[in-house]
């Protein structure tokens, strides 16, 4: 819905309107975990942070691997190149130059710290 020229989420109105104004740098969170839930009963104050934790705690996040997470700029055969020119002698920053992601980027593949999935026979 749009509230004072501001997309805003059905929930955090139903809160405004039981509770009053959101406080700045806080999140109104599902208690019941039903993202249509507009019951003021089951919203509380939270942080992101505080959202985040309730979301690991009941299981709700699922991180996805690879070339399936949207935000990945890699797929798994580059990531094995990447290693592959690695062990050959190229340069980190060469090598991020090349498939236009940054030194550390290539830092964190090259030392088991992202892509841990991916194997050198895939």
């Amino acid at each position: 819905m749009t509230l004072r020229g501001r997309q805003v989420g059905v929930h955090r109105i139903a809160w405004t309107l039981a509770n009053g104004e959101v406080p700045d740098g806080l999140c109104v969170l599902h208690q019941c975990d039903v993202p249509n839930c507009i019951n003021p009963k089951h919203l509380f104050l939270g942080t992101v942070a505080d959202n985040n934790r309730d979301r690991d705690a009941k299981g709700r996040h699922v991180a996805l691997p690879g070339h399936r997470n949207g935000f990945a700029k890699l797929s798994e055969h580059q990531v094995i190149e990447i290693r592959e020119l690695a062990a050959q002698g190229v340069s980190q920053r060469r090598i991020g130059a090349r498939y236009g992601v940054s030194q550390s980027a290539v830092w964190l593949i090259l030392h088991g710290r992202s892509w841990t999935h991916v194997r050198g026979d895939q």
